[in-house]
């Protein structure tokens, strides 16, 4: 993918399929103006990338956030405390994800058919995998790696720096998505419309849902799974052999998902009205304009900050509570206390004593 003014040129990516799936129903719609006081969180600061940023993870316990940038076949680490390193993968990067235990992060390589292995800032092993892999997710309890092949209608299961089992799903593999505390793996497929449930090494159920399902997320504290349809707008959740549907985001078409275990929030995605839902249980309670053309979403646990992807702006947007957890809003002025164009804290004390925290434009905090 390359970039050409605010265009957004795709060199042939699964996400591109996806696209013009959706590309009609967008061109007709006029996304509905973000309300004039969004809920919590906000646009707390925005990160500049590589060309083309597709998909991001982050490592909880560093606080390192990681890019893939499609348009240039690098990778963008970032520090807590805002130290960039690119560093050069394969062809089209696109799904990555981070194992907490070991801090390896995973790198689906669309065009070269390979994940590669990244510790810290280096490459240090290059697995071959399916034909077209496209969207990445760790187990943290068993540090397996599940890897969806677009293009080869399975799942490369890699423990270590090997595949062991190659798993067989639907048609159009997509998104994929584990639950830690059942260490069970969930991928949608496009062109089927199903969720293919991997217990072990196997298939062990099939769900049906729509044509086009896309994104999916599961919420490790509610073991509630959350699949997104940008054609049908539809969020499913199925909970246990329970399916239900609805559409909470209008003419707005979901793309990708991301949910917060702790505070059950969930955030989805809109590539062509550049915006993010903000949902609780499935209501969406805001609205946050982001940068050009967003994609991949994730949320750091132990911050609670949500990052997203712009393919078309070069950046990543960090969302963020603002302080005291008030809505706020188009003015982030409103939260930057210090006037260093970062979100701060204010907290008093028993004493009566107010402090401030000054945030590190990263979801942290300095002293």
């Amino acid at each position: 993918m390359r970039c050409e003014g605010n265009n957004v040129v795709r060199r042939g990516s699964f996400a591109g399929v996806v696209g013009a799936l959706a590309l009609v129903a967008a061109l007709m719609v006029v996304p509905p103006d973000t309300p004039a006081a969004n809920a919590t969180p906000v646009e707390a600061d925005t990160i500049p990338v590589g060309i083309g940023p597709e998909f991001v993870a982050v490592d909880p316990a560093s606080g390192t956030l990681y890019v893939t940038n499609a348009g240039e076949d690098t990778v963008s680490a970032v520090s807590a405390t805002g130290v960039k390193s690119t560093i050069a993968v394969g062809n089209l990067p696109e799904g990555l994800a981070v194992d907490p235990g070991t801090h390896k992060v995973y790198v689906a390589n669309y065009w070269s058919n390979s994940v590669s292995v990244i510790q810290g800032t280096t490459v240090t092993a290059t697995i071959p995998v399916g034909k077209a892999p496209y969207a990445v997710a760790v187990d943290p309890g068993t540090h397996t790696v599940y890897v969806t092949n677009s293009q080869g209608n399975s799942v490369s299961v890699i423990n270590g720096d090997t595949v062991t089992t190659t798993v067989p799903v639907g048609r159009g593999p997509y998104g994929v998505a584990v639950d830690p505390g059942t260490h069970t793996a969930y991928v949608t497929n496009l062109y089927d419309g199903t969720l293919s449930v991997i217990n072990g090494n196997a298939v062990t159920r099939v769900v049906g849902l729509q044509e086009g399902v896309t994104g999916v997320a599961v919420d490790s504290a509610t073991h509630f799974v959350y699949a997104v349809n940008p054609t049908a707008l539809k969020l499913n959740v199925i909970n246990g052999a329970e399916v239900s549907s609805t559409n909470p985001f209008g003419e707005r078409n979901p793309h990708q998902l991301a949910v917060d275990p702790t505070t059950q929030t969930i955030y989805v995605t809109h590539f062509y009205a550049n915006q993010v839902s903000v949902i609780s249980g499935t209501t969406v309670s805001g609205v946050v304009s982001v940068g050009y053309q967003p994609i991949g979403v994730t949320v750091n646990p132990a911050t609670h900050a949500a990052y997203v992807a712009n393919a078309g702006s070069d950046t990543v947007s960090m969302l963020k509570e603002p302080a005291g957890g008030a809505s706020v809003g188009g003015d982030d002025s409103a939260k930057d206390f210090n006037g260093d164009g970062s979100a701060d804290l204010l907290a008093r004390d028993s004493s009566g004593s107010l402090w401030l925290y000054p945030g590190n434009g990263r979801g942290g905090w300095l002293a």
